[in-house]
């Protein structure tokens, strides 16, 4: 579900809720199956109860980054899934590492937004070795940090032929020409028509650069970290926790 979700979200940034709904309920019916099928235990029991406790903390963050613009309504319904469909991480015991402790839908959740941050050190080394210059320019500290993490300078006409990017530098807004993010629900498309408009008008030239970001799928990530869910257990985010406790 995950890899054929992933390839729709890099190509089109579009998944159909069929697509969803599709893969979700065979998934949903094997894991109820699963779980009658087990001996009621004390332990099983517990399992579900963080589970679904796990799935409801990751719905209502991932709801509030929906509602604040980060996140698109689409990436809930894939933690969802993960979170009534894992009591528990199915290889453990397997792969050298016990059973988790923490719910593994809060493991994905955790993991992909590791594997999204990680992102920022490329950009990072990148400004650094080629846009000191454009870094220069931008108008206070917040502003340069962020966008030395998270954007890089792209010449105008380069960039209204690029799908996916997103200019966080607005020439056409005066009162914020600068935004530190954008949102998820913004059209990259109408976002580049301007900046078309202004080098038409000649209040942009070809040549002037505008930083931009490039608005990378979050299900991808998701992917990222079910996998590293499935490989590493807990143990590298109970180690981080245990590092900054």
């Amino acid at each position: 579900m995950l890899a054929y979700t992933s390839y729709l979200d890099l190509k089109s940034r579009e998944i159909s809720f069929k697509v969803w709904f599709g893969f979700a309920i065979p998934i949903i019916v094997v894991s109820v199956i699963e779980l009658l099928a087990l001996d009621q235990s004390t332990n099983t029991i517990e399992s579900i109860k963080r589970t679904l406790l796990g799935t409801i903390i990751v719905c209502v963050l991932t709801s509030l980054l929906f509602f604040a613009g980060i996140l698109g309504g689409g990436d809930i319904v894939p933690l969802a899934i993960i979170g009534v469909s894992h009591p528990w991480n199915p290889l453990a015991g397997v792969l050298n590492h016990n059973q988790t402790i923490l719910p593994p839908v809060l493991l994905v959740l955790a993991y992909a937004s590791i594997a999204a941050a990680s992102q920022s050190i490329l950009i990072l080394a990148y400004n650094l070795a080629f846009s000191r210059s454009e870094i220069r320019r931008l108008p206070n500290r917040r502003v340069k940090l962020v966008y030395a993490l998270t954007a890089i300078p792209i010449r105008s006409a380069e960039l209204i032929e690029k799908r996916f990017w997103f200019p966080l530098e607005r020439p056409w807004d005066s009162r914020q020409r600068y935004r530190l993010y954008f949102s998820v629900e913004e059209d990259d498309s109408d976002l580049r028509a301007r900046i078309k408009q202004m080098i038409v008008a000649k209040k942009v030239s070809e040549e002037q650069k505008i930083w931009a970001t490039y608005g990378i799928p979050f299900v991808t990530f998701i992917f990222a970290g079910y996998i590293a869910m499935l490989l590493l257990g807990d143990s590298l985010i109970l180690g981080i926790i245990r590092y900054f406790s």
